[in-house]
């Protein structure tokens, strides 16, 4: 196992397999991925017709609103069922070649932030198009790196329990449904009182921060970013951790 020590060579595999992953994934092809650009969209016509042609709910900017809510809702959920799902497509290649679990897992997460880097720089041009787009945007670097981490620091949970729960992608499929509608993806958030609640799930507060500093020309509240970034580092520190003491026993347990 002396040979998979190297840092470096570890992010030399993990960077390989995820763009391999990534090609994959799209056939390798411009089309391809234009294709998965549909789904999303869909989504978002589907959304803006419910909640503002039917429900009547949505002002001004509503569409950017739900734009960048469903463009990085979709990332936070393809990273965790990727992390997961690593598990099933690589079982042949984990028993074959002595290879950390871990970086198996991380790759099929890491090839997901090349589609967010790419809708997030595709987001960025339709805001600047629409002249939305703020002085401060690049500051919303931060949340996103945030969103990543949590995401990634929760596809290592369910990749975890993945292999004492063979059905971890179902409960986990239910699990992100009913966190959807708790979390201000598609609708604003009208009362104080019930921001305060739904405020407390990290996802929230990273779709928060990252309009925020997308649109809005000011700093967002200290404490509220501070502890986002605490909360968001704390989630991939522990689940990382909890995978990396289970990892060699879970190549016989697949």
């Amino acid at each position: 196992m002396h040979l998979w020590r190297d840092r470096a060579q570890l992010l030399d595999i993990v960077r390989e397999v995820a763009v391999s992953d990534f090609r994959l994934k799209y056939n390798d092809s411009v089309l391809g991925y234009a294709w998965g650009l549909l789904s999303p969209l869909v989504m978002l016509v589907i959304y803006l017709t419910v909640f503002r042609k039917i429900l009547g709910i949505g002002g001004r900017g509503f569409e950017v609103y739900v734009l960048v809510g469903v463009v990085f809702w979709t990332f936070f959920q393809d990273c965790t069922f990727s992390g997961l799902n690593a598990l099933t497509r690589k079982t042949g290649l984990l028993r074959a070649v002595p290879l950390p679990v871990a970086v198996v897992v991380a790759s099929g997460m890491v090839s997901t932030f090349i589609t967010l880097a790419i809708n997030s720089l595709l987001l960025v041009v339709v805001l600047a198009l629409r002249g939305v787009l703020s002085p401060l945007a690049p500051f919303a670097v931060v949340p996103i790196v945030c969103l990543a981490l949590l995401a990634a620091g929760i596809g290592f949970f369910v990749a975890l329990a993945y292999v004492h729960f063979r059905d971890t992608g179902l409960m986990w499929h239910t699990a992100l449904q009913a966190l959807f509608w708790l979390t201000p993806v598609v609708y604003p958030v009208q009362s104080d009182s019930l921001a305060e609640v739904l405020y407390l799930n990290p996802v929230a507060r990273c779709l928060y921060l990252i309009r925020w500093f997308l649109t809005s020309s000011f700093f967002p509240a200290t404490r509220f970013f501070v502890l986002t970034i605490a909360c968001c580092v704390g989630v991939f520190g522990v689940g990382l951790y909890a995978f990396l003491r289970r990892q060699e026993t879970i190549p016989e347990a697949l």
